[in-house]
């Protein structure tokens, strides 16, 4: 008799999506490795910029599209004139402003120190060349999802350009709020914590 060459996961108990989660994160881990073995270097050309050059081009293109830092005595006083904290939705946009602030400063201060460092202003550290590895090939830097305990530090997004994109996103949503007011809507998804 034929037997299957893929058993179920019905015969240990488990529903059929453990089987579909198994088979995307064996699918994710090979081609993180197939993406993490293709050459790094430029070609034999001598007009091709070499990596680093466009890492460094990328990481300066990011720095001048990078939302303005919340500054925490400005946006209290403006949380001040909608009612205060005493407002449980004001509470709320103020840990969510503190939240993208963190993340807005995180990404800042690593693009700065990649560029200082592809420059040769200071150390290469293992850290820097991951993340110099994941713009390359426009991945969020691991760094700027989890901390270093692995606990999620922001949002989770495929690609760097949705990332950085959601990135302003948010800030414009923050923004808009401490400007004119609640909104009668809410983009849900843009929260930290909905």
């Amino acid at each position: 008799s034929n037997f299957p060459g893929i058993d179920s996961p019905e015969i240990i108990g488990l529903h059929p999506n453990a089987d579909m989660t198994f088979r995307k994160k064996d699918v994710r881990e090979m081609l993180d490795t197939l993406s993490s073995t293709k050459p790094r270097g430029g070609g034999a050309s001598s007009s091709a910029e070499s990596r680093d050059q466009i890492v460094y081009d990328i990481a300066e293109e990011m720095l001048e599209k990078m939302p303005a830092d919340f500054v925490e005595e400005a946006f209290v006083s403006q949380i001040k004139t909608m009612g205060g904290l005493d407002v449980p939705l004001n509470i709320f946009l103020y840990q969510e402003i503190q939240r993208v602030q963190a993340v807005i400063h995180k990404v800042r201060s690593t693009l700065t120190n990649l560029q200082l460092a592809i420059k040769g202003e200071v150390v290469l550290t293992d850290a820097l060349v991951e993340v110099s590895h994941d713009i390359f090939d426009a991945r969020v830097p691991h760094s700027w999802i989890y901390t270093l305990g692995g606990t999620e530090f922001s949002w989770i997004l495929p690609t760097l350009g949705l990332w950085f994109n959601s990135l302003h996103r948010r800030q414009l949503q923050y923004t808009t709020w401490l400007e004119s007011g609640r909104p009668s809507t809410f983009w849900i998804t843009g929260f930290f914590n909905p």
